[in-house]
């Protein structure tokens, strides 16, 4: 497979995510939901600190990071990482 066919494949993938957004929503908190739901069964018992042992800690603590990690990502596009398209030409 070449790259131009793989890169093009993904693009498709895209785009049909981004014509069916509601069922991919749906989808995603179907799937977080599950996750959470299995991580009450995990077992506990080699848990390292307090916190660890309670139920679905990980499934919460792995959402929280990822929203943190998005909003820093765009609080550091709004301070400086992202310029005008004529920052260079001044």
């Amino acid at each position: 497979m070449t790259e131009q066919s793989s890169a093009n494949i993904i693009v498709r993938i895209i785009d049909a995510m981004r014509r069916h957004m509601r069922a991919v929503i749906v989808t995603s908190c179907i799937v977080m939901a599950a996750l959470i739901v299995l991580g009450i069964f995990v077992d506990k018992a080699h848990a390292h600190t307090e916190i660890e042992k309670l139920p679905a800690f990980w499934a919460v603590f792995g959402l929280a990071a990822c929203i943190v990690i998005i909003v820093v990502s765009k609080l550091l596009g709004r301070i400086g990482v992202s310029k005008r398209e004529d920052y260079y030409d001044k």
